[in-house]
């Protein structure tokens, strides 16, 4: 059984929830919040979690990484002060390279990490009326407010166990943001329902590949791109410069590598490549269909997308039907759910090592 990071009376009061939308109601339940959202970072183990994973992916790929990073949880967990103490001897050497995905600023850091949630939004605000035909969740509740008590009951109880499944930590991209100013990614907020990408987590691979392929031959794939080239090679006045997000994905020697730190090869389908230099890729498979996905249809739908009237546009999500949608779902599911055993796994290695090492000293 994964690690859940909801509280224990999530299940019973998003249910309320659900049922009351279903209802024509309107009550305010606060029943939903994201993992990494949490005020009181101390209440919940998520980002700990994922701060000994980046720490142990570091130690076990050292060798095909550019560079080395630590990475700390937020200052205030309860882990910290340990893990401070702990490294205090490499402290002034290292604390220039450590990345943390605590908000709160620190001096001699380079940027900090952020994660978002991929598993489509859940916030009680998808399920308003001028919002549920934009977000998944809330297009396929809404299809059974005319079917039988038993079948809505049904599907509230498959949305719930969904949300629950895809919020542990195998849902999760992680992103860069700056020291200064809002730690707000601008590229995380538009990659939403309201572009083509539509929060798909597929599709954001693909243009992840671009980027980190194109940093070694050209840009060319990414002109279509929505904004991610934008982020990694330019500041807002068009200037080059060395972003943020340049630093953190050439962090990785290739795409493989990114894929296989992150252990997204759920999500990918490996295949041949006589031109890279492992002798293999990586293809972001199709959370619609579960095939790998064809660029060349893309192309064309993202053309489509973007010459149709604002108002008049429909993401490829937004046209699926009922079984469609249950269908992306339950894979997308799956998909997440078979990362987040890798990664539990990985974390659970790291922390054996790290007690054995400890015992040892």
């Amino acid at each position: 059984m994964p690690e859940y990071y909801e509280l224990s009376c999530f299940e019973t009061d998003y249910s309320s929830f659900l049922k009351d939308r279903l209802l024509g109601g309107t009550k305010k339940y606060g029943s939903y919040i994201d993992p990494d959202c949490v005020k009181d970072v101390s209440k919940t183990d998520f980002y700990n979690d994922l701060a000994d994973f980046l720490n142990g992916r570091e130690k076990e790929l050292e060798k095909e990484l550019k560079n080395s990073y630590f990475f700390l949880p937020p200052a205030y967990a309860p882990q910290t002060p340990k893990w401070l103490q702990k490294h205090e001897d490499k402290k002034n050497s290292v604390d220039k390279k450590i990345i943390t995905v605590e908000e709160k600023n620190d001096t001699g850091r380079l940027f900090f990490l952020k994660s978002d949630q991929f598993g489509f939004s859940a916030a009680e605000t998808i399920y308003e009326k001028n919002k549920s035909d934009k977000h998944p969740l809330s297009r396929l509740l809404y299809q059974y407010k005319r079917q039988e008590k038993e079948e809505q009951d049904k599907i509230i109880s498959r949305i719930t166990e969904y949300i629950k499944n895809t919020r542990t930590i195998g849902g999760s991209f992680i992103w860069p943001v700056p020291l200064e100013g809002k730690r707000d990614f601008v590229y995380n907020k538009i990659r939403g329902v309201g572009s083509y990408l539509e929060d798909r987590v597929d599709l954001t691979l693909l243009e992840i590949k671009h980027v980190i392929n194109g940093r070694n031959n050209n840009f060319e794939k990414c002109k279509s791109d929505i904004r991610l080239y934008g982020e990694y090679e330019k500041d807002g006045q068009g200037q080059k410069v060395n972003t943020h997000m340049k630093q953190w994905f050439d962090h990785f020697d290739s795409f493989q590598g990114y894929v296989e730190y992150f252990m997204l090869e759920p999500f990918c389908q490996k295949v041949m490549a006589k031109g890279s230099e492992k002798g293999y890729d990586y293809i972001p498979l199709n959370i619609i269909d579960g095939e790998p996905i064809d660029e060349k249809k893309i192309d064309d739908y993202r053309e489509i997308y973007y010459k149709t009237k604002k108002k008049d546009r429909k993401g490829e999500v937004q046209t699926l039907n009922k079984e469609e949608l249950i269908n992306m779902l339950n894979r997308l599911e799956k998909m997440i759910l078979e990362r987040t055993e890798n990664m539990e796994s990985a974390i659970g290695s790291y922390r054996k090592e790290e007690r054995i090492l400890h015992t040892k000293q």
